[in-house]
């Protein structure tokens, strides 16, 4: 059972994206009716655009910096906050999305050496890494929202979503509430 949260800053686009990234067949998301709705990375984008960087792996700097700036990572000069980075020469200070502390990336040529977590305040090395996923910080330039790639999933929906008009057919309304009276469907 995955939990998607709704919208809110980088480091929830990014738990949002790890998601669907790691979504199955098998699995069952849970949702509000915002977060459902709301626009979402398809498994293919993410397929498409996630780096996976790990010591040996050879990509060129200007690259990495490109596939950063499509994920939605802001460049700054020093890295503070999840979904910026830093590109000094042949080092390289991101913020992922999805983890709790930034990692130095340092390269020699276009391969990469070494990759580092590190403290924001101090800048000092915490401990070596042997691979960092890169997944969105910022939420997808469309609207395709979570019930465009579910399929045959069924759907349940708490009885307080006020407005109902986006959600697929068949939807299973859930209330706290009986169903009794005139009128009721």
């Amino acid at each position: 059972i995955l939990l998607l949260p709704e919208p809110d800053g980088p480091d929830i686009c990014g738990q949002r994206s790890e998601v669907i990234y790691k979504y199955k067949d098998s699995d069952s998301i849970v949702a509000s009716a915002d977060a459902a709705s709301s626009g979402i990375w398809t498994r293919d984008e993410l397929d498409e655009y996630v780096v996976i960087l790990s010591p040996h792996y050879e990509i060129s700097r200007d690259l990495l910096e490109q596939r950063l700036i499509r994920l939605g990572y802001k460049s700054v000069s020093i890295v503070v906050e999840h979904g910026e980075f830093s590109r000094r020469g042949w080092l390289f200070d991101i913020f992922p999305s999805t983890y709790e502390s930034p990692v130095r990336v340092e390269f020699f040529g276009d391969a990469i050496e070494l990759l580092r977590t590190f403290d924001i305040s101090s800048q000092k090395s915490i401990k070596e890494v042997k691979e960092i996923v890169l997944l969105p910080a910022s939420e997808p330039p469309h609207e395709k929202n979570i019930f465009s790639f579910t399929g045959e999933a069924e759907i349940f929906v708490s009885d307080s979503v006020s407005d109902r008009t986006g959600l697929p057919e068949g939807s299973v309304i859930l209330s706290r509430y009986p169903f009794e009276g005139e009128g009721i469907d």
